[in-house]
């Protein structure tokens, strides 16, 4: 199907709207199926879920949508590449109520923006597994995303991030500034219905089948499983090997196969299938060193053995340890994993009792254990903790500037004292606009008298008494001809201001009158 398509089905209108934004191609990624497990149980709660990721959607239907992108890219840049194509199609995506992100994909979704209006959880599956320059920039990157989702969430309480184990857990807070109460563990679990003994298995007394799937890589420990074969054909134990995916080591091993009787090396193979091949095998191999990479691990393929009925062979250390599983599984030092191993396969090879008790004992802890409902149950309460709060900060803000229509009780008292003052005055303006009235005509001829004094001083005198600038005027209209006098200005001189008039009377009265008059 081509990337460009939107594919799936979408849940009920009721529920949220998530987005995930992933590396994982669910045509060629084992390590895709936690993915599909989380997505599907999302959607199975009414949620409406949208998976953008490289390649195409699962070939065994889903129950939510996918828009996919093209994957690849240079040495070191596969998860840029894929980020920035998801940049350029995050517009399709509308408005998400929360985003789930790959932490390979965080700087890039950070910087281009689409993460900043919307509340979202760093996805961390495996923390960089790579050596050399490769797994150096990989780690940089990986800090770097932790220390984004850190301060992303520093405002809100709840989850910033997810990781796979405790152990994964205690990785992330010791090298990021991320608490460890900021960090959900969502162990990966199995698909019991999927994963289940095979009817056609046959007896360990006529083969002996063993299996290792997932990656194929050099510093998984990998090359070293074909030896068994030779070691166990020494022992008189008739055995096969089949090993299942892709890395650096499938050049290696695939030589190996051609000059080494039982070894069949095969491409990942689609879920139903490997199902199928697993429930015809009797031994799961976890070959994984005590590497900082695999001791904080949740290998999906420990539980795919266990509930498939399979005994689990492997190296000792706290990535593959289950507590309370006793039959089943054995576990050695990495020194001692080979002769540990051809221990153990003489048994069953010659005691098929031996590998029926370990059978029961592996599906029985696999079916209390190892669902993933554990897991979608933590999800999605982590995803309700993340809104909840998210949400009642939002109304919390609506609410303080009063946008609801519903102002609190008491600032209306607080706004009612202050116009009570304001009608106070208002009577004492009604009693100040005759006083002002008077003046207020009479200042337009004042340009009169003002040329009859020389000094300057005089005008900032006259500047003042302006109300009793019609008092000298009349002065002046007295010495050159006797006007009428009814209307007795001097009194009302008096009352506005006696200290004012004295001054200037006296000044008037001594002063000669100018000769144009």
């Amino acid at each position: 199907m081509s990337e460009d398509d939107v594919t799936g089905t979408v849940a009920s209108p009721n529920g949220l709207r998530i987005v995930w934004a992933s590396v994982r191609n669910f045509d060629t990624d084992l390590c895709a199926t936690t993915q599909k497990a989380l997505l599907d149980g999302m959607a199975e709660v009414g949620h409406e879920v949208l998976m953008l990721s490289p390649g195409g959607p699962p070939a065994d239907g889903h129950s939510w949508s996918h828009l996919g992108v093209q994957d690849g890219g240079g040495f070191g840049r596969r998860s840029r590449a894929i980020a920035q194509r998801i940049a350029v199609r995050w517009p399709e995506v509308g408005q998400p109520d929360l985003v789930l992100v790959d932490w390979p994909l965080v700087p890039v979704l950070r910087k281009a923006g689409v993460l900043n209006d919307v509340p979202w959880l760093l996805m961390d599956r495996s923390p960089p597994a790579q050596a050399g320059l490769r797994g150096r920039l990989h780690w940089s990157t990986w800090k770097r995303a932790w220390a984004m989702a850190t301060a992303a969430g520093k405002d809100r309480p709840g989850p910033v991030g997810a990781a796979v184990s405790h152990a994964h857990r205690d990785l992330i807070n010791a090298r990021t500034k991320a608490m460890q109460d900021r960090v959900v563990v969502l162990p990966a679990g199995v698909d019991l219905d999927r994963f289940m003994p095979g009817a056609e298995r046959r007896s360990t007394k006529e083969e002996v089948r063993l299996v290792y799937h997932g990656r194929l890589d050099k510093n998984r420990g990998v090359l070293a499983l074909p030896m068994l074969l030779g070691r166990l054909s020494e022992a008189g134990v008739d055995a096969s090997m089949t090993m299942i995916g892709t890395g650096d080591a499938v050049g290696a091993l695939e030589r190996m196969a051609k000059g080494l009787h039982g070894l069949e090396v095969l491409a990942p193979l689609p879920r139903d299938e490997l199902a199928r091949k697993l429930g015809r095998a009797h031994v799961g191999f976890l070959p994984m060193p005590e590497e900082e990479a695999w001791v904080i691990a949740s290998p999906l393929k420990r539980g795919e053995y266990l509930a498939a009925g399979m005994n689990v062979i492997g190296v000792d250390h706290a990535g593959h340890r289950l507590h309370g599983l006793e039959a089943g599984m054995m576990l050695y030092p990495q020194a001692s994993l080979l002769d540990g191993a051809v221990d153990h396969i003489r048994k069953i090879a010659k005691d098929p009792e031996v590998f029926l008790t370990g059978k029961k004992a592996a599906r029985a802890y696999a079916e209390a254990n190892l669902s993933w409902d554990v897991s979608v149950d933590r999800l999605l309460g982590a995803i309700d903790e993340t809104l909840g709060v998210h949400n009642a900060a939002e109304s919390t803000v609506k609410v303080l500037p009063g946008l609801d229509g519903e102002p609190p009780v008491e600032p209306e008292p607080e706004a009612l004292p202050e116009p009570e003052p304001e009608p106070l005055p208002e009577p004492e303006v009604k009693e100040t606009p005759p006083l002002e009235a008077e003046p207020a005509p009479e200042p337009e001829e004042d340009p009169e008298p003002e040329p009859a004094p020389e000094p300057q001083p005089e005008p900032e005198a006259q500047a003042e008494p302006e109300k009793d600038a019609p008092t000298y005027t009349t002065l002046h209209e007295r010495m050159s001809a006797p006007p009428p006098e009814p209307e007795a200005p001097a009194p009302a001189r008096e009352r506005e201001g006696p200290a004012d008039r004295s001054p200037p009377d006296q000044d008037d009265w001594k002063r000669p009158p100018p000769r144009k008059f």
